[in-house]
């Protein structure tokens, strides 16, 4: 199963000459969309793949920021493995995050969270204060699972 999703997301503002212009809205892809695959083994084994995909995203960036404008197009996939050991009982694992995917430079000045040295012009010589607002995906890489899942009736 695949789903996907088309948004033009903008807020009207008025420039300088005070005519209205539309401006990207931020965290808001143009398209993005989610797929699940399942397939049943032999022996009682399943495999299920979901995952999502987002194309690029407006974010937002201080001045004179390094970081792009836009997000890159990236996928959060993920796999898991199901053996159904008898009934009402499982046993699984899978793996999140499966193509390792983390956002390049989330933080600014992560060393420096509360700005005791944002003032210094030679570790800092753009002015960066610490920010958070940038993280368009998650900071966790791939991260693996398992479990045992008993149902009772």
């Amino acid at each position: 199963m695949m789903g996907a999703t088309y948004m033009d997301v903008f807020n009207e503002a008025a420039d300088n000459q005070g005519a209205m212009r539309q401006v990207k809205q931020y965290f808001a892809p143009d398209w993005s969309g989610t797929f699940t695959a399942g397939v049943n083994l032999p022996k009682r084994f399943t495999v299920d793949l979901t995952g999502q995909w987002y194309g690029p995203m407006r974010l937002p960036i201080l001045p004179n920021d390094y970081r792009p404008e836009y997000s890159p197009t990236h996928i959060i996939a993920n796999v898991q493995v199901k053996k159904v050991l008898r009934e009402g009982v499982e046993f699984y694992g899978g793996v999140k995050n499966l193509l390792d995917f983390v956002p390049a430079d989330p933080l600014i000045r992560a060393n420096d969270p509360f700005d005791a040295h944002a003032n210094d012009p030679v570790a800092n010589p753009y002015g960066y204060t610490f920010d958070t607002a940038y993280i368009y995906a998650p900071l966790q890489g791939r991260r693996w699972f398992f479990g045992l899942r008993f149902t009772l009736d």
